[in-house]
């Protein structure tokens, strides 16, 4: 049984901006994405906007906690007929159980599960959506980032995957999101679970006045011991092509300066 998660840098995305919001459902549903966690999501209504554009048995979630000059700005939506939220409120939460202060934003955790749905499995997917310090390529900057990656893979990584629920459910946990940091920086850092790996090296954000990519940001990190004999494929969306038809313009004006990445498991 497969389920695909997403993974999305929406760049500023409020009910007021410039965006074509049936790109977004477009994405989602054509891609048959089953939940998605999205960055830079400024308010309730866009996430209402985008699930205009989708079958009514689709829901969405979001969360603007922070501070002013770095807001959260996260959401989830699902697919209702594949998950469920399978949190105490039935919603994703701010995960503020962090002991270090050194997080630009503290990451949106959800915990989505297929069990009570019609053929539906007993196990979890626990989602730690992120967007990290973007800042400026000077030391003091790139410093930030490389110990915020270490606190979410180290501290809350962590934390979140050995977490054991009153149902004992099965768990497969993954953080997701825009690390601001490159697949090389990511791969070079040295944590103390070396079984905590980070996938996904293609460029997502785009050229910021030409067209093609620049850098990688983008992406997926699991603890592959959990994830041992599961068939995990990690891939981006050129959503430029498939939907904007090759427009780089277009795409940073009415979609994002960044493209979505995927992460389809299957489960034997």
């Amino acid at each position: 049984m497969g389920y695909r998660i997403g993974s999305f840098n929406c760049l500023k995305f409020s009910h007021i901006s410039d965006k074509d919001t049936k790109i977004f459902s477009r994405i989602i549903y054509e891609e048959n994405l089953d939940v998605i966690a999205l960055q830079e999501v400024t308010n309730k209504e866009a996430v209402e906007l985008i699930l205009k554009g989708l079958p009514s048995y689709w829901t969405g979630y979001h969360d603007s906690y922070g501070n002013s000059s770095a807001p959260n700005d996260y959401a989830y939506i699902w697919n209702t007929r594949r998950l469920t939220e399978c949190s105490k409120d039935e919603s994703p939460e701010v995960f503020t159980h962090v002991k270090s202060n050194n997080l630009a934003r503290k990451p949106y955790y959800g915990r989505f599960t297929p069990a009570g749905l019609i053929g539906g499995a007993f196990f979890e997917f626990r989602l730690i959506n992120t967007h990290m310090h973007y800042g400026s390529s000077y030391a003091v900057d790139t410093d930030k980032r490389k110990e915020e990656y270490r606190v979410l893979t180290n501290e809350v990584y962590t934390r979140i995957n050995k977490k054991r629920y009153g149902n004992n459910m099965p768990s497969y946990t993954i953080l997701l999101g825009d690390y601001n940091m490159t697949y090389e920086w990511c791969a070079r850092e040295n944590i103390e679970n070396q079984n905590i790996e980070t996938f996904q090296y293609k460029e997502t954000t785009l050229k910021s006045k030409e067209d093609g990519f620049s850098k990688n940001y983008d992406h997926f990190t699991y603890d592959t011991v959990s994830f041992s004999g599961i068939n995990a494929e990690v891939f981006r969306i050129n959503s430029v092509e498939k939907y904007c038809g090759n427009d780089y313009a277009k795409h940073r004006k009415e979609v994002s300066d960044h493209v979505p990445i995927v992460i389809e498991i299957n489960l034997v």
